[in-house]
């Protein structure tokens, strides 16, 4: 079977393109240019049960990001998976920095950290002087926050595993940054089903 029966295929089943595609290359190890190079050779035949079986959860609502087990998030790679959020929001990291202009050291600290795509955006665009403290909560995004921090080599961030409701800090802070949870209860049933997917935790406001 060749790479454009495979597209064909889940595309005709429902899947978009680019998605179809993104999975592809994700499977195959290819990069989009050499994908669409190639898209009439025959694929590894080992490897196309795995790419039906990942269009069958896409296509029943399973979040593509948690499929491909990493997203990327202000210009950086992050590892991404179930128990964790899936990062979004650039614009907050945008504003922080704009925020931080002129600061040489500034100390910040990140709370209902998840990934860690927050704190670790700032840290890797601001001096290396700057401080930063990721709060987290889930064990389960703990695990993707240290992973994470260890990819981006991000030593000038500290990480607390904390309810930041009740956590006292010992030290003040020039910033605080936060995508806390923020749907209610209503809203989280009327949700796409990608969305469903990601820990109430991160999401659910009661």
């Amino acid at each position: 079977m060749t790479y454009r029966e495979l597209l064909t295929g889940a595309c005709q089943q429902g899947m978009e393109a680019h998605e179809a595609l993104t999975l592809l290359e994700h499977l195959f190890s290819l990069s989009r240019t050499s994908l669409l190079i190639h898209m009439d050779e025959d694929c590894d035949e080992q490897k196309i049960s795995s790419f039906e079986q990942m269009a069958a959860r896409r296509l029943a609502g399973y979040p593509l990001q948690y499929l491909l087990g990493e997203w990327e998030f202000f210009g950086l790679p992050f590892y991404v998976g179930e128990g964790v959020l899936i990062p979004r929001a650039e614009v907050l990291v945008e504003t922080a920095l704009e925020l931080c202009d002129g600061l040489f050291s500034p100390v910040i600290c990140d709370l209902c950290s998840g990934t860690g795509c927050i704190p670790i955006a700032l840290s890797k665009n601001l001096p290396s002087q700057a401080s930063l403290t990721a709060v987290e909560l889930s064990e389960q995004a703990l695990s993707y926050l240290y992973r994470n921090k260890e990819r981006h080599r991000c030593d000038n961030l500290t990480v607390v595993q904390a309810d930041v409701l009740t956590w006292q800090p010992d030290r003040q802070f020039d910033l605080i940054t936060a995508n806390p949870p923020y749907i209610s209860r209503q809203e989280m049933e009327s949700l796409q089903p990608e969305v469903r997917c990601e820990p109430q935790m991160a999401l659910l406001a009661p």
